[in-house]
């Protein structure tokens, strides 16, 4: 069944029907029930997610960036303050061997 679906959803792509009901292009329900026998995997959202809508005046899916941005602001925070101990301290053990 894993398989099928996946193959189905292989074919889709293949054949460039644009399968999300949110899309201005929908290719409609008859044809995209044939490669989607299971049901339309990007029905139910509020944005076009099927890679083969290309209609430009559908409303594309965001990536939220809210709260990414700070903890990758604090990973590199200590990165860059693991670096500077490292090199603190391979600059007094150079001292201490000369």
């Amino acid at each position: 069944m894993l398989v099928g679906g996946a193959l189905n959803e292989a074919r889709a792509q293949d054949e460039g029907a644009c399968c999300d009901p949110q899309s201005l292009s929908y290719a409609g329900f008859f044809l995209c029930s044939t490669y989607y026998p299971g049901g339309i995997p990007y029905d139910g959202d509020d944005c076009v997610s099927d890679p083969d809508c290309n209609n430009p005046n559908d409303t594309a899916c965001t990536i939220p960036l809210d709260g990414g941005l700070s903890l990758l602001a604090l990973a590199g925070g200590g990165l860059a303050a693991a670096a500077m101990r490292r090199r603190r301290e391979e600059d007094e053990a150079a001292q201490e061997a000369a």
